[in-house]
């Protein structure tokens, strides 16, 4: 559905071509999606530790815009 860059070096470029606006929105939707990745591995790396099976964290079947 979306394209997944190779690199940190490669979305940075892409965001770089990006107008002000657009760029500013760009980089900060990329730290929030940095963040929930971040989050999201490292909760299911504590769980497996602790010899959980189920997944601690539900996704959403569609995006929600939040205003």
């Amino acid at each position: 559905m979306f394209h997944t860059p190779k690199s940190m070096e490669s979305l940075m470029q892409w965001i770089e071509k990006l107008n002000g606006g657009e760029r500013a929105v760009a980089m900060v939707a990329a730290g929030m999606a940095w963040n929930l990745a971040s989050d999201t591995v490292e909760d299911y790396l504590r769980r497996q530790a602790l010899g959980h099976d189920e997944p601690a964290v539900e996704f959403a079947t569609e995006m929600q815009v939040v205003p």
